[in-house]
């Protein structure tokens, strides 16, 4: 009776093994994919995958391989749903089979399959949704099905394109982003963390949002446009400015040899640097804006720690937060004369920086604008400010001078802020009236 129930159980083991969608080597792992009916009846829905004990929870599996079906009860699988595969079960999932039905994969479906390594896109897939292969941080391999129509990975470039935008929507560590990508799209390159370099083509003009997030072992970007093409990329956030990771940025010269570069020269056609333009060129030594320059979005120059001055021309009138935060070799800027706010965090941690002459155009002193600026002695303050924001000053320990062009009582109607211990304990002279 005894070898009886025990042969029963066997059964039931090996029952449950082969009864599941998707396999392992016969161990007691109850999973299966969960299905929904689409609203018209044509087909169904992956809509994640679970079982009767966990739900869409539960341990890491040592599953290496799904494996999609094209049918479920007589009908076509037509779409992967939102977050289908997002579930820390699959952290060792390398592989994900998606069959010729599928015509849909919604966002963020294969979102933390971290060890997901290879994937391919077949020519049935008409719309892929955002985010849907972030965090997957071992992907090696994408390839897209020819015949689609949709979406390409040309040149075997080991990337998921847009065809008819020309954007770069999913790249890998082995990508080669093609000559013709005019977008790098948003998590592009997202926790690709093993990635080392990437070379970026002359007609990409836009990198989305956190683009390069977590490209930790990012060393070299090869840039093959000039400076004033890569004054007209437009870069989403901190992240799509791959600069944040790598080390060294390198251009092409006229023998078509790859340089780094340690001097930038804005072209005299550009009027704008947009936000995050040259954020983290720690190798930059020296940056030359020319008098057609009118503003300076948030963040352009920030970290850029070899970045020994700076002369801000007369014909910029908008200079935004945090331009020259953390530029830690900073010993010396020239203000344009018509600037009215110096923005926030815009000189924070520049360590180096002995003195400031604020222009007399200046209204208002930004939030933390010098926090941290450790090494500041002495500051010239025109009477046309009227306000100092809270933390402007703070850190500024060697601060023993300020010089302030109106009178004491006109200092006194000034709003200062908290947190400025720094400046308001320095020797304040008055009347101060600068040398010419």
């Amino acid at each position: 009776m005894k070898m009886k129930r025990k042969f029963l159980s066997f059964l039931s083991v090996l029952s449950i093994c082969f009864s599941t969608s998707v396999l392992t080597s016969c161990k007691m792992e109850t999973f299966e994919l969960q299905y929904t009916l689409l609203e018209d009846g044509s087909g169904y829905s992956v809509t994640y995958v679970g079982n009767e004990d966990n739900g869409s929870l539960g341990f890491i599996s040592n599953i290496n391989e799904i494996v999609i079906p094209a049918e479920y009860n007589s009908k076509p699988v037509l779409e992967i749903a939102d977050g289908a595969f997002d579930n820390e079960r699959f952290q060792k999932t390398k592989s994900i089979v998606i069959p010729d039905s599928v015509i849909k994969i919604g966002d963020c479906a294969f979102i933390s399959c971290y060890s997901l390594q290879s994937i391919r896109i077949p020519a049935s897939v008409i719309s892929i949704g955002e985010n849907v292969f972030n965090l997957c941080e071992s992907l090696k391999s994408i390839e897209v099905d020819s015949n689609n129509k949709y979406y390409d990975s040309r040149d075997n470039c080991n990337a998921l394109i847009e065809t008819s935008s020309n954007t770069l929507i999913r790249g890998c560590i082995n990508t080669k982003i093609p000559a013709e990508i005019t977008a790098i799209g948003a998590h592009a390159f997202a926790c690709c963390k093993t990635l080392k370099e990437i070379t970026i083509p002359v007609n990409v003009t836009s990198i989305g949002f956190a683009a390069f997030s977590q490209c930790l072992s990012l060393e070299n970007v090869y840039y093959q446009g000039t400076i004033n093409d890569w004054c007209n990329i437009s870069l989403n956030s901190i992240e799509s400015q791959p600069m944040i990771w790598a080390e060294h940025f390198l251009m092409l010269d006229s023998n078509s040899e790859y340089y780094e570069v340690t001097k930038i020269e804005i072209p005299e056609e550009i009027t704008a640097i947009g936000d995050f333009q040259f954020n983290s060129f720690a190798n930059v030594t020296n940056i030359v804006l020319h008098d057609n320059i009118t503003s300076i979005g948030s963040c352009a120059f920030e970290n850029c720690s070899s970045l020994k001055n700076i002369n801000i021309p007369n014909s910029v009138t908008s200079i935004s937060i945090s331009v020259f935060k953390n530029c830690i070799s900073l010993t010396n800027i020239t203000f344009p004369n018509c600037l009215t706010n110096i923005g926030d965090y815009m000189f924070s941690h520049c360590e180096l920086l002995q003195s400031i002459t604020i222009p007399s155009s200046v209204i208002s002193i930004g939030w933390y604008s010098f926090e941290g600026c450790s090494s500041l002695e002495s500051i010239i303050i025109p009477d046309s400010v009227t306000s100092i924001n809270s933390w402007a000053f703070e850190g500024c320990i060697s601060l023993t001078n300020v010089y302030y062009t109106g009178s004491e009582e006109q200092w006194d109607v000034i709003t200062i802020g908290s947190d400025n211990e720094e400046l308001t304990s320095a020797t304040i002279t008055y009347n101060y009236v600068p040398e010419k």
